[in-house]
């Protein structure tokens, strides 16, 4: 029986372990790959739109009757009008120059008017700022029913900021809108009862008609068209 020389088994076994833990080979011809360049991410993302089709969306305003945030004070008095701080309507948006604006359509009785410009934008959402005019008494609650309580912002000094969320591709519901108003803000019902804020939280979605906020159970209700 022939003995291997040490030598060639060493040099056998640096080769076999050479050819196991490379990625790019031992044969001659084989070069080391070049690491893949990252690409650039620009998180400022001031290309994304101010995406809010022009169709119906719902609006929730919510007055605050607790709060130990000193920039969100609570209004005052608490628990006035005794069907809560809590209004829902809706509203189209249309753009008017470099602003979107969002009024009420019949059957609704809102007289709001929220005009929205938009800030910035980064890989969380769209910065807007705008303003708030009028009123909008409740008109939609799929659970509770209409509720004994308008909202007014009092005066052209209601301030609006907010957050457009982005879109999904994909996204059968579209971007909502999250945010804060800011300004003398009164929730009040048909007694008279009336309850003084300078903040209220508002909350926008799509509600296409046919959707779950068409309940022919509660009025008002606007067909599918």
């Amino acid at each position: 029986m022939s003995r291997r020389s040490p030598g060639r088994l060493a040099l056998a076994g640096v080769w076999f372990a050479c050819c196991l833990a490379s990625s790019w080979g031992c044969g001659s011809g084989a070069s080391r790959p070049t690491a893949p360049t990252t690409p650039a991410v620009d998180l400022s993302r001031t290309d994304t739109p101010l995406g809010l089709s022009a169709e119906r969306y719902l609006l929730q305003l919510i007055g605050n009757d607790l709060s130990e945030d000193p920039a969100l004070p609570p209004c005052r008095p608490i628990v006035v009008p005794r069907g809560g701080k809590f209004v829902t309507t809706f509203l189209w948006f249309r753009w008017e120059g470099d602003e979107l604006v969002g009024r009420s359509r019949p059957p609704y009785a809102a007289t709001l008017e929220i005009r929205l410009r938009r800030v910035s934008s980064s890989i969380l959402g769209v910065v807007v700022d705008g303003t708030v005019t009028g009123a909008a008494p409740d008109e939609y609650d799929r659970i509770m029913g209409q509720r004994d309580t308008t909202f007014s912002a009092e005066g052209d000094t209601v301030a609006l900021s907010g957050l457009v969320s982005p879109r999904i591709r994909d996204d059968a519901l579209g971007p909502t809108l999250t945010g804060w108003m800011r300004g003398p803000i009164a929730f009040r019902d048909a007694a008279g009862a009336v309850s003084m804020c300078t903040n209220a939280h508002y909350y926008l979605e799509p509600a296409r008609p046919g959707g779950p906020h068409d309940d022919p159970t509660v009025p008002p209700f606007v067909p599918a068209r």
